[in-house]
């Protein structure tokens, strides 16, 4: 089973994230932070004509997308899907957290999951329970519709190259 279907963010996936929040958003941003062994953060993001930090998590899966909680494997594994996961997991464990507060300090800082794709069911219960969580939903097929339009002939840019070779091909169809 590949990372894509596990649930989990892919080189490629940062790499796209990461390149619209500095061609498009124009923000400053670490990626793959590994804060412990099996404990990480995908993106730290700062806004500075804002002022504004976020904590930014990928859940990118084709197989499994955002729900409202996570569904689970025959053996009772979570498949990272869900709000709750990530609450639990990747936004509120102490280790994030206190990582977090000595990093930014007393500042706050948005959370956000950029999403493949949210569950066709679960599409307002999703919204609702990130909305009461404080968690923003970011939607892949935007920011890659914004670093489509960015996609100058002349970039040397690999990224953009793909996704203006992409944009190119799908235009015929």
């Amino acid at each position: 089973m590949s990372q894509l279907d596990r649930g989990q963010s892919t080189n490629l996936d940062l790499l796209v994230a990461e390149k619209y929040l500095h061609e498009v958003k124009r923000w400053f941003c670490i990626t793959n932070l590994k804060l412990a062994e099996d404990i990480g953060i995908d993106i730290l993001a700062y806004d500075s004509r804002n002022r504004s930090f976020y904590h930014i998590e990928l859940s990118t899966s084709f197989r499994f997308p955002l729900r409202a909680k996570s569904t689970m494997t025959l053996e009772g594994r979570s498949h990272k899907n869900g709000l709750d996961y990530f609450s639990r997991e990747r936004f509120d464990r102490e280790v994030v957290t206190s990582y977090l507060e000595r990093l930014f300090g007393s500042s706050d800082y948005r959370k956000v999951i950029l999403v493949l794709d949210i569950h066709p069911q679960d599409k307002i219960a999703v919204q609702e329970t990130a909305k009461k969580m404080k968690i923003e939903i970011w939607y892949m097929q935007d920011i890659i519709v914004a670093l489509s339009e960015i996609a100058g002939e002349d970039s040397t840019d690999e990224t953009l190259r793909i996704i203006r070779m992409c944009k190119a091909v799908l235009k015929r169809y």
